[in-house]
């Protein structure tokens, strides 16, 4: 056994009762959203340092907690074939691995549609099927590529389609992960949720409020005014929100396209750290990631910075400063603003707090943010100027049972004041859109070591005349191969 498999081994059978948010890295620590885990063990180092690693470390997890059943075909079955899925050479300089998950999602929920979902129906089904490949080439270099097929890359009721979801090579020039580098396109460094996003990591089957739920500020996509002014900032608060015209505080995973260094320093005690240039905002929408959609005239820098003091607490603080105006919208922005009017007046500044807790079968996370929207001078009445939104939630995961696990998550979010020159409240301060909260709770079924079940209901309630999505129920299959 060479002295990388013993060490995912090994972290893996000692880290188990803290393993999830204990030692899920920041993305300073270059994991990925495609690392499919629940659990994420650490090299000897103590550091996840390459995606192939924490895939390779949750089989071992898998392996050790859930050995495979030979009783059961399915079990037999899928083992035979990831069997099939991975190669390499005899010195372990080269080797490639392939990881694939089927993801079938089915919610109900009031209307107008919840966050990004897109349909004129109180139902959605949205099946994705994802494939993680990787390729190592000794202990220094690695390629990732995650594509996925699904409905679009939020639940829509359009064609089944495929996409690539993250593509980039990542470099490692010394032994230790003190310093990595990373170009391409993968997820944002901001916060700690984009760690657990995906389907076998997230411990309820939606996201967050904070990088799942849409604000009134429009990124002009869609033919929308990217510059209104206070008195019809003011009126889209009676508005379901249209997904193809406004934009939240993060978009999901934010899988934006550029270039990331980032590292850990320290052993026991470990200080992450990450710094990116991007080609899009975290709210940017998907269609806005890939570089041939969007160039790099307008990068957005984003930074995180991890302290992790021992292996149940990972604490970090963020922040992201870049345009939010869609790259179909640039050509016309002279004639929907003042004149004199830059896009550099269009920018979304974002700062953010993170924290992560577990200890034996209980594990808790909760996220803070603050989100300035610049608003360009409207070209008629009384400009918006600078405004925020505050944004965070609070999440808990306790395992009661070997196969079943309880989650809940309380969400809020509010946004800062403005003063309509004109129409119903003139003169008087009002919040720019409607001040919400949302209450999640999931229950969860590890039916064996490639398959789980979960069911969720989620209440919202708004401010205002529309309550978009107020109730939600949600069930959710995820099967691994």
């Amino acid at each position: 056994m060479n002295q990388k498999v013993l060490a995912l081994l090994l972290c893996a059978s000692s880290a188990r009762a803290a393993q999830v948010a204990a030692v899920v890295p920041s993305p300073t620590s270059s994991q990925t959203a495609s690392a499919q885990s629940a659990a994420a063990p650490t090299t000897l180092t103590g550091t996840p340092s390459t995606t192939a690693q924490i895939v390779a470390a949750e089989s071992a997890v898998a392996q050790i907690n859930t050995p495979t059943d030979t009783g059961d075909p399915m079990e037999s079955f899928i083992e035979r074939l990831r069997e099939l899925q991975s190669f390499g050479t005899e010195d372990g300089q080269i080797s490639f691995n392939a990881e694939m998950w089927l993801t079938l999602d089915y919610m109900v929920f009031s209307t107008p549609p919840p966050g990004f979902i897109q349909t004129s129906n109180g139902q959605i089904f949205a099946p994705v099927l994802s494939g993680l490949f990787t390729l190592d080439i000794s202990k220094h270099l690695e390629f990732v590529f995650l594509g996925l097929v699904n409905r679009g890359f939020d639940p829509t009721e359009t064609s089944v389609q495929s996409q690539p979801a993250e593509y980039y090579a990542q470099v490692t020039p010394f032994d230790t992960p003190v310093l990595n580098f990373k170009g391409g396109k993968f997820q944002t460094a901001f916060g700690q949720w984009t760690n657990r996003h995906f389907s076998t990591q997230n411990s309820l089957i939606n996201a967050p409020v904070m990088y799942g739920q849409m604000t009134s500020i429009t990124d002009g996509n869609d033919g929308a005014g990217i510059a209104p002014n206070t008195t019809s900032m003011v009126a889209r608060k009676n508005s379901a929100p249209p997904v193809t015209k406004w934009i939240p505080i993060v978009w999901g995973p934010s899988y934006a396209s550029g270039f990331q260094l980032n590292g850990t320093v320290g052993t026991l005690q470990q200080l992450d750290w990450a710094f990116e240039m991007k080609n899009a905002s975290l709210s940017s929408r998907p269609q806005e990631w890939d570089l041939w959609n969007r160039g790099f005239n307008y990068p957005t820098f984003t930074g995180r910075a991890g302290f992790r003091p021992d292996a149940a607490w990972n604490i970090g603080v963020s922040g992201s400063s870049g345009s939010y105006i869609s790259q179909a919208a640039y050509d016309r922005f002279s004639t929907t603003s003042k004149a004199g009017s830059s896009i550099s007046e269009s920018r979304q500044n974002v700062v953010g707090t993170d924290i992560s807790y577990a200890h034996g079968p209980l594990e808790f996370w909760s996220e803070f943010a603050w989100s300035q929207y610049e608003v360009p001078d409207a070209s008629v009445g009384k400009a918006v100027g600078n405004i925020s939104a505050y944004s965070y939630f609070i999440e808990s995961k306790w395992k009661f049972m070997p196969q079943f696990w309880l989650s809940g998550r309380w969400n809020q979010q509010l946004y800062s004041n403005v003063t309509p020159a004109t129409g119903p409240g003139a003169g008087s301060e009002t919040s720019w859109y409607n001040n919400l909260w949302r209450v999640d709770a999931c229950l969860g079924f590890k039916i064996n070591r490639f398959t789980q079940f979960k069911v969720q209901y989620s209440y919202t309630e708004e401010a205002g005349t529309i309550d978009p999505g107020q109730n939600l129920f949600a069930v959710e299959l995820v099967i691994q191969f």
